[in-house]
């Protein structure tokens, strides 16, 4: 569905297949050469999309580093202070070019615009995954975090967030899906996003 223009898109209809239990996706990454850590990770981000969880397998195995780059970039966001936010999308930027360069290498069919998309529509699933685990945890138990690799900065993320806050932070994060799909300036959109995020209610900016 990614590879078809937006005009195509457009006039498809979307036909929903049942979610692949996340163990089977992890079997699958593994078999293809991932690690049990990331392979789960994965397995979670991709919420029972096996072709996504496979693209971001192979980016990884690729050496784009996209699995230490979501960690960095959760760090980054349980701390983020409003003077640093432009410097984080910065740094948001090269990652996603960079990202975006590995998967171009990867997929020859797909137009650079729409890989760049992609890349971008990543690292915003990644701080939307970091937003839904910090909501989950103000209302139930840690079980089934996607980042269960980094509790600590989740839990710290849950006292910055409330959970309606952190519901109104990942609304945020939807429009910036919606303003990508539209080709709006990629700088822009991560450094209004991330001017956004670093507001907080709980803590001091």
């Amino acid at each position: 569905m990614e590879k078809l223009l937006p005009t195509i898109k457009s006039r498809c209809q979307i036909i929903r297949f049942a979610l692949i239990d996340e163990e089977r996706i992890i079997e699958k990454l593994k078999e293809a050469g991932l690690e049990q850590k990331k392979a789960q990770y994965f397995a979670r981000l991709a919420e029972g999309s096996l072709g996504a969880a496979t693209q971001w397998a192979q980016l990884e195995l690729a050496d784009a580093n996209l699995y230490q780059t979501k960690k960095e970039l959760v760090d980054s966001l349980c701390n983020l202070q409003y003077a640093d936010a432009l410097e984080l999308a910065e740094w948001l930027l090269d990652e996603s070019k960079e990202i975006a360069g590995t998967w171009a290498d990867l997929d020859k069919t797909t137009s650079k615009t729409d890989i760049n998309r992609r890349a971008s529509r990543t690292l915003i699933r990644i701080i939307i995954s970091a937003l839904s685990d910090a909501m989950q945890l103000n209302v139930t138990a840690e079980k089934g975090l996607t980042n269960f690799d980094q509790k600590e900065q989740i839990k710290k993320l849950a006292g910055r967030f409330g959970p309606e806050q952190a519901a109104e932070k990942i609304a945020d994060c939807f429009r910036t899906l919606r303003w990508i799909d539209a080709s709006a300036n990629e700088k822009l959109i991560f450094e209004q996003l991330l001017l956004n995020l670093a507001i907080s209610g709980r803590m001091k900016v």
